[in-house]
């Protein structure tokens, strides 16, 4: 799996549960003395979902077997039509519960949707 500066892929969940891997462009954070940055443009619709999460996530164990990105596509999928909240909450509730409450690393989630209608312009 490609990481992004150390971290696993973002994903992108849409609308009908298809879940996107956006693919790394760039080396891991401290390994490489010269680096340059370099940037990936993707488009949120409306509905959309932005995944971003540390491998705490997908590295998981349960009886030696990791928790994984094909489970977490799966569980992203089926968990797209939720509020934002409830979907981070789902899949905390599902790794901790795979894990037997025992993560051993951390477990961050960042998950970002546009808002279904824009917020009004400040007025001049």
């Amino acid at each position: 799996a490609g990481h992004v500066g150390g971290h696993p892929e973002p994903r992108l969940v849409k609308r009908d549960g298809t879940v996107r891997r956006i693919p790394p462009n760039g080396p891991l954070l401290g390994v490489v003395n010269e680096w340059s940055i370099s940037t990936t443009e993707v488009t949120i619709e409306q509905g959309e979902t932005l995944f971003l999460f540390t491998d705490g996530l997908t590295e998981a164990r349960h009886d030696g077997e990791l928790y994984g990105d094909e489970r977490l596509d799966l569980r992203l999928a089926g968990f797209a039509h939720l509020p934002l909240a409830e979907m981070l909450s789902a899949l905390e509730e599902d790794v901790v519960s795979f894990a037997d409450d025992d993560v051993h690393d951390d477990l961050a989630m960042l998950a970002l949707r546009p808002r279904s209608t824009p917020p009004p312009l400040p007025e001049e």
